[in-house]
């Protein structure tokens, strides 16, 4: 198996290489100063250590809400999941910032992995419509040439672009030597890209639609059912009645061989009940999604 953080032909193991280095994530200061480090060849503060041994494991797949990014991994939503289920590994998969063909890159990935085929449900929440994938050689950018293999691991990067999101803030974990030589590039692609990308049927088709088609097709061929997080922040640049299609799909998904079932995280729900400093869920507002994924999971 190729090891690929970006490729869908990779399992999950690419991030063995990662071990030891600190989880660059804010926490928030509430907790004091708590500093996280990957442990795992998987991409996850999941303890993994017994993934071998036990009898299901439940992915989680998000972005940094789903990631319950700002509080300390005990407090997140697969830890709390997991402690309810001891025999059953909830493994959280998601990842700080990515867009929604980056999460269901990773759903793919999983299916990959030998380890699948523990799991009976997966949890999945998407992003913004407003974020866009894109991969440089970041040795030499917007070249034709392959002078870096795609398998490179230090050689290619994945941004995730958004147009509210300036292109000093993508760079930020890159050497200064690199964000030197990338900048020009990656300036004139954000500017692509909101120029050009960012009309409302274009991020619709392509990151909600195609998305949620993929995850139809992944889930049906595994069996594996689905709870979906909606993070109803993310509804509002969408059409009330393109949400109303949507909501359609999601009751459609739930067949005999594969049950769907939605939560909603919101204000207006009574589900978000706190937010820390960097405006992600607080304990409490996950303590509530792990409340209502367990109630549908002891239906399915």
């Amino acid at each position: 198996m190729i090891s690929n953080e970006y490729s869908v032909l990779s399992d999950l193991k690419w991030s063995k290489r990662r071990i030891g280095e600190h989880i660059h994530y804010p926490i928030d200061p509430k907790f004091g100063d708590v500093k996280e480090y990957w442990e795992s060849e998987y991409p996850t503060r999941s303890d993994t250590r017994n993934m071998d041994n036990v009898e299901i494991i439940n992915p989680i797949f998000g972005d940094s809400f789903m990631f319950c990014s700002g509080v300390p991994k005990q407090y997140d939503v697969a830890t709390l999941l997991t402690n309810k289920y001891p025999k059953t590994l909830f493994l959280n998969l998601s990842l700080c910032g990515s867009g929604n063909s980056r999460i269901i890159t990773r759903l793919e990935q999983w299916a990959n992995d030998p380890l699948s085929k523990k799991t009976n449900t997966i949890i999945l929440g998407l992003t913004s419509l407003y974020r866009f994938d894109y991969y440089m050689n970041v040795d030499n950018p917007s070249s034709l040439e392959p002078s870096n293999s795609v398998y490179d691991e230090d050689g290619i990067r994945g941004f995730n672009i958004m147009p509210q999101i300036e292109v000093n803030e993508m760079m930020t974990h890159l050497s200064n030597e690199r964000r030197n030589k990338i900048k020009p590039s990656l300036q004139n692609i954000w500017e692509s890209y909101v120029m050009h990308q960012s009309e409302y049927p274009n991020v619709y088709y392509k990151h909600l639609e195609t998305t949620l088609k993929r995850i139809d097709w992944i889930t049906k061929a595994n069996n594996w059912n689905i709870i979906f997080v909606k993070n109803i922040a993310w509804e509002e640049p969408i059409h009330k009645n393109d949400i109303e299609v949507i909501n359609k799909y999601l009751q459609d998904l739930n067949i005999e061989n594969r049950k769907c079932s939605v939560i909603e995280i919101g204000k207006v729900q009574g589900t978000f009940v706190d937010a820390l400093q960097c405006g992600h869920w607080g304990t409490e507002t996950i303590k509530t999604l792990a409340r209502l994924i367990a109630k549908d999971y002891d239906v399915f």
